[in-house]
């Protein structure tokens, strides 16, 4: 029972610690280099950095997850990956964090059942949070609903 505690709270530490080194980059950027926000070109290429960012960040949670007793927690932090990425990021970010997720796995074990599956359930986790960046609504109010819909 430990040890589920023990690795949630290191999951979640993780996660916390992954949308704090973001935030702070990007409140550096703008600091110093406001006009990269307003720049078409500049910022297309924040949106696709911000995507294999938390691409990575959610191939680290597929690895541990894959690799560790308790697969359960980290999936759910890969999820929450994918839905914090479409509601904060955007599509852009969202489609290169989905792409980057999809071939780390895809990566680790090809031919195992265990990969259709999540390539099955990843997708439509990312149909789901794609579906939502369309909504016209508020940030908090999109957030809530892709954690209904996740359940």
């Amino acid at each position: 029972m430990f040890e589920l505690v023990n690795s949630y709270i290191d999951s979640l530490a993780l996660f916390l610690a992954i949308l704090f080194i973001q935030g702070m980059s990007f409140r550096k950027i703008r600091q110093y280099r406001p006009n990269w926000f307003q720049n078409g070109n500049r910022r297309f290429f924040l949106s696709i950095l911000i995507g294999v960012y938390y691409g990575l960040a959610g191939i680290y949670f597929i690895y541990e997850g894959a690799y560790e007793n308790n697969p359960v927690i980290y999936t759910n932090m890969r999820i929450l990956i994918l839905m914090v990425t479409g509601v904060f990021a955007g599509r852009t970010p969202l489609i290169v964090a989905y792409v980057v997720m999809l071939f780390g796995r895809i990566s680790f074990d090809i031919a195992s059942p265990v990969t259709s599956r999540y390539v099955i359930l990843m997708t439509l986790i990312f149909a789901a949070c794609l579906l939502i960046t369309f909504w016209k609504k508020q940030r908090f109010s999109k957030f809530v609903a892709l954690i209904i819909l996740n359940f």
